[in-house]
C-alpha cells in the first residue's frame, strides 16, 4: 500500500460524498419539516468529504522516500477508506432509491412523500450516519499520523 493509491481511493469517496451532499440539499429544499435533520446530516457528510480531500492533499505532499517506513499506517488508512467507501455507497444507493420514488410524485405531494420515504428509511440512514461519524473520527486520527 502506498500513498498514491490511497489518494485515488480518498478522491473517489470524496466525489461520492459531494453527490450525497447535493442530494441532501435537494431533500432539504423539498422537505421543510425535516430540513434541520437533513441539513445536519449534510454537514456530517460534508465533513467526511473535507477530511478525505485533506488526506488526499496530505498524502500527495508526503515524501515518497518515507512511504515504505509506514506500511502499517497505509494499511490502516486503506482499511478505513474501504469501510468508508462501503458506507458511502450504501448511503448513495439508499438516497437514490428515495430520490427515484420522489421523481414520480407530483409537486403537490412531493414534500409529504419525501418525509414519509425518509422516515421509512430512517433506521438505515441513522445507521449509515453513525458510520459516517465513526469514519470521520478514524480518518482524522489517520490524518494526524500523516502530519506528524
Amino acid at each position: 500500500m502506498e500513498p498514491m493509491s490511497l489518494c485515488s481511493a480518498a478522491g473517489g469517496i470524496a466525489l461520492a460524498c459531494g453527490r450525497i451532499s447535493f442530494t441532501l440539499i435537494n431533500f432539504a429544499e423539498d422537505v421543510k419539516n425535516i430540513d434541520v435533520t437533513v441539513a445536519s446530516f449534510r454537514t456530517e457528510v460534508s465533513s467526511l468529504e473535507d477530511i478525505l480531500i485533506t488526506i488526499d492533499t496530505s498524502l500527495r505532499a508526503y515524501p515518497a522516500t518515507a512511504a515504505d517506513t509506514n506500511a502499517p499506517l497505509w494499511t490502516s488508512i486503506k482499511r478505513s477508506l474501504d469501510d468508508c467507501d462501503t458506507t458511502v455507497k450504501k448511503l448513495d444507493s439508499e438516497l437514490d432509491r428515495i430520490k427515484q420514488r420522489n421523481s414520480r410524485t407530483q409537486n403537490t405531494w412531493k414534500k409529504s412523500y419525501s418525509t414519509i420515504r425518509l422516515n421509512m428509511s430512517a433506521d438505515t440512514i441513522k445507521t449509515l450516519r453513525s458510520q459516517i461519524h465513526t469514519h470521520v473520527g478514524a480518518l482524522q486520527m489517520s490524518l494526524s499520523c500523516i502530519s506528524v
